[in-house]
């Protein structure tokens, strides 16, 4: 199967060494183990130099950011940019299954 993970949440470096990085390469880990093809959707892939995950990784960058903009505006405003990507990739790939670890202000 083919399988996007979507990881919304800006704090979340895929490469990175904090728990929820660890916990999204492990289930994307344990996927690809399971025979599946897997994808990362994220706007903060993590250190170039950090622990790879066993999938490809999709860089969606955060909108720059606006003085005025609250946090949560700012994550609101990343929703349309995340959700015009994955309509694009799906649109170019076939997916089995999206799965989508929970994020505040993620649709």
């Amino acid at each position: 199967m083919n399988i996007l993970y979507i990881c919304a949440d800006r704090g979340i470096p895929i490469r990175g060494h904090k728990g929820a990085a660890v916990h999204v390469r492990a289930m994307t880990n344990a996927f690809a183990r399971a025979g599946h093809n897997v994808t990362i959707i994220t706007p903060r892939p993590g250190p170039a130099d950090g622990p790879v995950p066993a999938s490809d990784i999709i860089h969606i960058p955060l909108p720059p950011r606006s003085e005025a903009a609250t946090r949560d505006q700012q994550s609101q405003a990343y929703n349309a940019v995340l959700l015009t990507a994955v309509l694009n990739l799906t649109q170019q790939r076939q997916f089995d299954i999206i799965y989508e670890r929970y994020s505040l202000w993620s649709d």
